[in-house]
């Protein structure tokens, strides 16, 4: 009776082994081949679901995004706006292990995009869904009277963008530099200065 292949599965697999030679070693290193002996495979057996590395790469970035919005869509948000802004921008910041090997993917795609017109639309797309996450965050906290009407929003939201980049890039060059409780607290420190004139 021939072997039952559940193809999903195994391709989320592949996709797990690019992730990990791209966090160990630089995306450089993500090769079909290096990619197939990470997973134990063939370099043939990956090609037959990936036939390049952009390919790969495609599904990957595709797998973790959806990963991390799903857990964004799932959550349940507290009635307060400024307590739910919290949990919500939370889930951008590398507060556990797999949050930080998200951000470690993100960077390390971003650091390598150069010319790569494929890598660089990955950025462009994250840095778009992360800028409208930001910008939505801020005309709710706006209409809930948590924003200080003499506030732009237009700059308040690059300003909240900006802030979660630097404290995910802090923590993915070195996850040591703050504890998830310091990060928490900086956070709410923004949102909350966000009623300041």
């Amino acid at each position: 009776m021939p072997k039952i292949v559940d193809h999903a599965a195994r391709r989320t697999e592949l996709a797990h082994a690019f992730w990990n030679v791209t966090l160990r070693d630089g995306i450089a290193a993500a090769s079909v081949r290096g990619v197939a002996t990470e997973a134990n495979c063939s370099p043939a057996a990956l090609r037959y679901y990936f036939p390049s590395q952009d390919e790969l790469l495609d599904f990957t970035w595709t797998f973790v995004l959806g990963r991390a919005l799903a857990r964004a869509e799932a959550l349940d948000l507290p009635d307060s706006p400024l307590e739910a802004a919290q949990v919500q921008l939370e889930q951008s910041l590398p507060l556990d292990g797999e949050r930080l090997a998200e951000a470690r993917l993100w960077f390390t795609v971003a650091s390598s995009a150069g010319s790569n017109e494929r890598l660089q639309a990955r950025v462009r797309e994250l840095h778009t869904l992360l800028n409208r996450g930001c910008t939505e965050v801020i005309h709710r906290l706006r209409e809930a009277g948590v924003v200080d009407p003499a506030r732009d929003a237009s700059t308040e939201a690059v300003r909240l963008h900006a802030f979660l980049d630097g404290v995910a890039f802090h923590m993915a060059m070195r996850a040591e530099s703050y504890s998830a409780a310091q990060i928490r607290a900086m956070l709410r420190r923004h949102l909350e200065d966000l009623a300041c004139p």
